[in-house]
């Protein structure tokens, strides 16, 4: 398998992850006997968390390197959202929402990164494919949720489910990914911009200069 191949897969653990977690609220609502604003401020601490971890995660990815913060946050994300279910109250699932938001960022950060640096290796675009994957895993597991739900399953159950399949995924192709080989990049000429051949080529004269053509206003 290609090295960008495995961003796509860590992509789709995640959100597997993330995804089986969103479509499960109502019964976590119910579960801690929360009404809609409360829900609201848990998720607000959930994207606080985020916010923590797209703003003050990148030296600790420089110092960990893309592999390892690939591997610690993909567990830790998968592990802390298995972990809210088993709470007693929500005051008690408040510092593990965070948490997992924290590690949600990171991952979201570092993916970034090893997506960019590979696209300039290959020479083309893949970031849209990245953002795809994610966006199928949240596609798969709403539907499996869906189903689990008609189903009775548990919250915890399903949970503990998605914590050892996508950490299984996601840590697998963590520990197989290798820095990718320098492989050889297309030349591409810059495009100039509208409007600077159409200049670029006449001579610069004076204003009074019966040749100077005033351009056209805007």
């Amino acid at each position: 398998m290609k090295p960008h191949h495995r961003i796509f897969f860590i992509q789709f653990a995640v959100a597997l992850s993330l995804g089986a977690f969103v479509s499960r609220l109502p019964d976590l609502q119910l579960k801690f006997s929360l009404t809609e604003g409360e829900l609201g401020l848990l998720l607000a601490v959930l994207s606080s968390g985020v916010l923590c971890g797209l703003t003050f995660s990148v030296r600790f990815i420089e110092r960990l390197g893309a592999r390892t913060t690939a591997f610690v946050t993909v567990f830790g994300a998968s592990l802390f959202f298995a972990l809210i279910p088993w709470m007693q109250s929500a005051l008690l699932a408040v510092p593990l929402f965070f948490i997992a938001g924290v590690f949600t960022g990171a991952f979201e950060i570092n993916a970034n990164i090893e997506t960019d640096r590979h696209e300039a290796l290959l020479g083309y675009r893949i970031m849209s494919r990245a953002h795809g994957m994610w966006s199928l895993g949240f596609c798969i597991t709403a539907l499996v949720a869906a189903g689990m739900r008609q189903a009775a399953v548990s919250i915890e159950l399903h949970r503990f489910i998605v914590l050892v399949s996508s950490a299984t995924v996601g840590l697998r192709r963590c520990a197989a990914r290798r820095d990718p080989k320098v492989v050889h990049v297309r030349n591409r000429q810059a495009r100039p911009p509208a409007l600077a051949g159409e200049w670029s080529e006449r001579k610069v004269l004076p204003v009074g200069s019966k040749y100077y053509k005033r351009p056209p206003e805007i």
